[in-house]
């Protein structure tokens, strides 16, 4: 996997240092454990979603004895035209629930390796997790340097933040336009790139959620056990109760075929559908806070649900021009075309085979109503007869 990986040119220039197990990433992973004992630290490019074919080892084998083993985590989130098997949409649930593994993802290729030497000299094991495709363009700089473990940065920041915007790896940048589009609006937000999924910044985090009361957590991956999730589980550690949080991500589904682009904002993680869902969100959330009584404590998700919705705006979702929506039609389409041949190949058999039919219909007359067909097999016999007097003079 030299070529999907981006390692062909370091196998040329290093071809001692290059091992290609092929796909055999339980070896990989095991492999690059012994080498971590022989005081190496091996670095382990696998696509996230073939990474979890090595999930016992990625335990017993290195973080289980804390090994200094670096996952990188090529294609984690949406993949595109590789479709449903590649999506890498579980490694922030997998991964951070082991002991010992810290789980970081870049905002940018700048970021990236800086990430990448900090995994090297932490001298424990690390995942890091990036998207498929191109990076953004920033500049890279010309040495890159270590990042404390565990901590994040304000990626954007207004005076008086109405709302909070915590997001992680590729899901930044979409969160700092929805921002700025937000701010022409009238809503101050303050962006966070959180940039560790594992250990979380709990001292940025839980501050954030104390002055600004409101956050929205975007992340490309599961929203079970995901990203989100690890942020509602600090501020409960934290006794932090009194805070509003809205989780964007994948909801609980396999996510289809379709570009990258298609599918972010098919799920609402794209820089439209945060913007939109931020000033619903903060809506909302003023809303529910004037009517619960300041002395109950909670932590709501449901606060940002919308109330009832009407026939209508349910059926207006239904656009063709959504891919996923298009998808259904054609879908129908499909069967439709399907179930009139199926009707035309009948009706062929019954006018070139009557007869032998008929033998069966004292049969089918005494089960075939139970499915609702007896009123059928009358009117087809009716024609078949009708058929026959019409034809009888035809050879």
């Amino acid at each position: 996997m030299s070529e999907g990986t981006g390692l062909d040119q370091f196998a040329r220039e290093f071809p001692g240092r290059f091992y290609d197990v092929g796909m055999a990433e339980q070896h990989g992973v095991t492999f690059a454990a012994g080498l971590a004992t022989g005081s190496y630290v091996p670095v382990v490019a696998i696509y996230s979603t073939f990474l979890q074919r090595a999930y016992d080892q990625i335990i017993h084998d290195i973080c289980l004895q804390n090994l200094p083993v670096v996952l990188a985590l090529d294609r984690g989130g949406f993949v595109g035209a590789d479709g449903p098997t590649h999506h890498g949409l579980f490694d922030y649930s997998y991964l951070r629930a082991i002991p010992h593994m810290i789980v970081m993802a870049p905002k940018d290729e700048n970021e990236l390796q800086h990430m990448l030497k900090t995994a090297v000299e932490c001298g424990r094991p690390v995942a890091i997790r990036y998207p498929r495709g191109r990076g953004v363009g920033v500049p890279v700089d010309d040495h890159p340097v270590s990042l404390e473990v565990g901590k994040g940065e304000i990626a954007y920041d207004s005076e008086s933040a109405d709302l909070a915007i915590i997001a992680i790896g590729a899901t930044v940048y979409p969160a700092i336009v929805a921002a700025r589009k937000l701010g022409d609006m009238g809503i101050s937000v303050r962006v966070i790139n959180a940039r560790f999924v594992k250990p979380l910044d709990a001292e940025l985090l839980c501050d954030t959620a104390k002055s600004v009361k409101k956050i929205i957590t975007v992340e490309e991956n599961v929203l079970m056990g995901g990203f989100g999730s690890a942020v509602l589980e600090l501020l409960e550690e934290k006794g932090i109760h009194d805070v509003f949080v809205k989780r964007l991500g994948i909801k609980d589904e396999f996510a289809e075929h379709a570009s990258q682009t298609e599918l972010r904002r098919m799920y609402g993680i794209d820089e439209e559908s945060i913007r939109v869902g931020d000033r619903r969100s903060n809506q909302a959330a003023d809303t529910a806070a004037s009517n619960c009584a300041s002395s109950v404590p909670a932590v709501s998700h449901s606060a940002f649900a919308p109330a009832r919705r009407s026939w209508t705006s349910i059926s207006s979702r239904f656009d063709l021009r959504r891919p996923a929506a298009r998808r259904v039609g054609l879908r129908l389409l499909q069967f439709r075309r399907q179930f009139l041949l199926a009707c035309f190949q009948f009706r062929d058999f019954f006018f070139q085979r009557g007869d032998a039919f008929l033998d069966f219909l004292p049969f089918a007359r005494t089960r075939l109503p139970l499915l609702g067909l007896n009123s059928f097999l009358s009117f087809a016999v009716n024609r078949r007869y009708n058929f026959g007097r019409r034809s009888s003079t035809t050879p």
